[in-house]
């Protein structure tokens, strides 16, 4: 047995938190950490460099955290990822771990490496008694991280927590708030991500209802909510409707092809969306940038019924395809040829954003 006068120093904190679990009374612990020349030292042979604070906090030890803060332990230490006890707390649900570190001191608004705060982190994990602690003690609702998540409230709606969306929205945040990487707001990832987990159709309306602006782009495609809710195959035609009614551009194109929505949903073979597109008034002679229309999207793709119904409605409006060349339409055999061309359907679907994990640990 050690000598309690002996200071011990640890070359790895790993080593010195599995001695505090292994201590079976609260004595016991209390001489280890005494003794401890450092009880600061951070992991070398983990490569994130914790603490003996943060695997405790981390593991939802609240004895051993108590102990560790009463003794001095700083509870701002990052590892090498940004990441602080805090973060890690939350991030893992362990709402009286939460409380303790900000009583003592945690920083709220710190960020980790890849741009999480707690909250983020909180909010992304589906923890709303942590989210609203967090909120109550002053954390920054409208922080933009680097990662793709960009707010608390993207992060929330990415994963489908509709409490807590309802929860951030009535504290403050702002809906229209874009992640850096990609320039994706709340509302496009409530669409994009519609039909996965959680009450997307709750979201929707939440984020509506709060003001989100529906013809905001994405920076590079130029996206908007309603180009993606013709891509992704599980929204229905209500969620097109409701974006329409709150003024929802149908003619918008995207930057990199030049594509409507409508031209979206025809090469997709989305017959209702290309319906309710043309009732509302999409205009079907439109051309992307290598003069294709919807309706030779839908046939490129093989979509009979789709291509039926943009024939009709191109009849019933008067604007058959013409057959002669003009300064606006391309030559009759290159069109022929163009329509032979198999092209690779959109996504059908959304495309899954990696989420930031927390780092394993031994």
């Amino acid at each position: 047995m050690k000598n309690a006068t002996q200071k011990v120093e640890y070359c790895n904190a790993y080593s010195f938190y599995r001695e505090l679990c292994e201590a079976t009374t609260k004595a016991k612990r209390q001489r280890l950490i005494k003794s401890c020349k450092n009880i600061n030292v951070q992991d070398h042979e983990d490569p994130d460099a914790k603490t003996a604070l943060i695997h405790a906090a981390k593991n939802g030890n609240l004895e051993i955290v108590k102990l560790l803060v009463a003794a001095g332990a700083k509870v701002n230490v990052k590892t090498n990822g940004g990441m602080t006890a805090l973060m890690w707390a939350a991030g893992y649900g362990h709402t009286e771990i939460v409380k303790l570190l900000i009583k003592k001191g945690a920083k709220l608004n710190y960020k980790s490496r890849y741009g999480c705060t707690a909250l983020n982190i909180a909010a992304i994990n589906g923890y709303l008694d942590i989210v609203k602690l967090l909120i109550e003690s002053g954390a920054k609702l409208n922080l933009i991280g680097e990662n793709d998540h960009g707010t608390a409230l993207i992060s929330a709606v990415y994963n489908g927590y509709a409490d807590i969306v309802e929860t951030l929205i009535k504290a403050g945040a702002k809906v229209d708030l874009k992640c850096k990487k990609d320039g994706m707001t709340a509302l496009m990832w409530a669409v994009r991500r519609f039909g996965y987990f959680g009450d997307r159709e709750k979201i929707l309306n939440l984020l509506i209802n709060a003001g989100a602006k529906v013809n905001l782009a994405t920076k590079y495609d130029g996206y908007t909510a309603l180009m993606w809710a013709c891509m992704v195959m599980s929204v229905h035609t209500g969620i097109l409707e409701m974006l329409i009614e709150k003024g929802a551009k149908l003619d918008a194109k995207d930057k990199t092809y030049g594509r409507t929505a409508l031209m979206i949903a025809a090469s997709n073979g989305e017959t209702a969306k290309v319906k309710l597109l043309i009732k509302k008034g999409a205009k079907l002679d439109l051309k992307d940038n290598s003069g294709r229309t919807a309706l030779m999207y839908a046939e490129a793709n093989k979509h009979a019924d789709t291509a039926e119904i943009l024939k009709a409605a191109e009849n019933a409006a008067g604007n058959k395809t013409k057959k002669q060349p003009t300064a606006d339409n391309k030559p009759t055999q290159q069109i022929s040829a163009i329509s032979k061309i198999h092209l690779s359907p959109l996504t059908k679907g959304c495309q899954y954003l990696l989420n930031e994990r927390l780092q394993k640990v031994k």
